[in-house]
């Protein structure tokens, strides 16, 4: 017997059954029980478009004035703002009724999943602004020495940003409501400070100091030091349940509840062991169905996560063999302090809740616990990749030669 689908340039409608369609049914249609053309025995799922969807689209603007400083120093401030148009957002359809929580039932004649609460559906409602001023400063290289520092104050806003980089933006907690999850996006770091140097030692031929040919000249000339430094707040954090929406959505964007005059910081102050405070959060009442009986207060993105910082060295040397040929030695030091970075804390206010009300997140479930530093998550990247910002320690040394 052949399997036969469906598809619509609208909706993505996929279906698999077997049996044969009679004369004159087109298509993949078959015949029910009453004789008439329709989908035979056999289960099928669809996910729907929007229909009028827009192309994305970024609008950018920015200011800036420089000023020179006295050193031969150069400052600069600017500002640059954006807005994001009709950004990609998934989304369901097809759910309870509110507040009656009634939904379509299927015929007895009809396939598996004809009736199916929280259809997929994917369009372009997301949205997002930028707003950042930074003020930086900078010396070009001269006699030696390059110096540049700049700090950023911003504020990033969207409505479901999903911290990946890339992909569509999350799925708001009420479907009916798009505008509810307007907050601070995934990407937010308010404050940022970075600087680099770069310094060449004043000895050697050529320089100021131990100019002379000889073996102290040889020694301590062609020196090159340099350094960088990166210091951020942390990104904001999601907390959500592990309930489906009063509405039937399933998308794991349910967030619990606050209680009221209980504070987000612990008693004890934040430490790695409990970054926020979990008793701040309670699972909603639930419904008959098992589901959350009302949308949860907290907001989107309500807590933050850790910040960071890093200082990277390095330490270069040339060698002068002859005319044309040379060695480089180059020896490089990234997170000098070894300075732990931590990553961010559970976010999930697990518990199965109850339906005479509110109950609290249950203890030991990792909710507020940072168990992860930065770059070093195997949920995220396995096996782990040491490199970039955010691991320990590390040292390499590199000998290069030319000619």
């Amino acid at each position: 017997m052949p399997a036969y689908s469906a598809s619509s340039s609208k909706s993505k409608l996929t279906y698999t059954g077997t049996g044969n369609a009679p004369a004159g049914c087109p298509g993949p249609l078959a015949s029910s029980s009453n004789g008439s053309c329709g989908f035979g025995a056999g289960t099928y799922s669809v996910s729907a478009e929007q229909r009028d969807r827009k192309d994305s689209y970024v609008e950018q603007w920015s200011l800036s004035a420089q000023r020179e400083l006295p050193a031969n120093f150069v400052a600069t401030l600017s500002y640059l703002g954006s807005h994001g148009v009709h950004l990609l957002e998934e989304g369901e359809t097809n759910l309870l009724n509110q507040p009656t929580n009634t939904s379509c039932a299927p015929n007895a004649n009809e396939p598996a999943g004809s009736c199916a609460i929280g259809i997929q559906w994917r369009g372009s409602v997301g949205m997002s602004t930028y707003n950042g001023f930074s003020a930086a400063v900078r010396r070009p290289f001269a006699h030696g020495l390059l110096v540049a520092a700049n700090y950023m104050w911003s504020h990033e806003i969207d409505n479901g940003s999903n911290g990946s980089g890339d992909g569509d933006e999350i799925q708001p907690q009420n479907q009916a409501c798009q505008a509810c999850d307007i907050a601070s996006g995934a990407w937010d770091a308010r404050h940022v400070i970075n600087g680099n140097a770069v310094y060449q030692l004043p000895f050697g031929l050529g320089k100021p100091l131990l100019n002379q040919r000889g073996i102290a000249s040889a020694v301590a000339g062609n020196w090159e030091l340099t350094t960088s430094a990166l210091a951020r707040t942390g990104f904001p954090v999601n907390v959500v349940t592990t309930l489906n929406g009063p509405d039937g959505n399933q998308a794991g964007t349910q967030r619990p509840n606050l209680v009221p005059g209980v504070s987000l910081t612990p008693p004890g102050g934040k430490t790695v062991a409990e970054w926020f405070n979990p008793a701040a959060f309670q699972i909603p009442a639930l419904d008959a169905a098992g589901n959350a009986s009302v949308f949860g207060t907290a907001p989107r993105d309500l807590v933050r996560g850790p910040g960071t910082w890093q200082v990277d060295m390095g330490a270069g040397k040339t060698i002068s063999l002859g005319e044309r040929e040379k060695i480089e030695f180059r020896a490089e030091f990234y997170n000098v302090f070894n300075h732990p970075q931590l990553g961010q804390p559970g976010a999930t206010c697990s518990g199965s809740g109850s339906s005479t009300g509110p109950t609290a997140c249950e203890a030991g479930a990792g909710l507020g616990q940072i168990a992860n530093t930065i770059n070093l998550n195997t949920a995220i990247v396995s096996p782990i990749t040491p490199v970039g910002s955010g691991t320990p320690r590390e040292m390499q040394f590199a000998l290069r030669f030319e000619f």
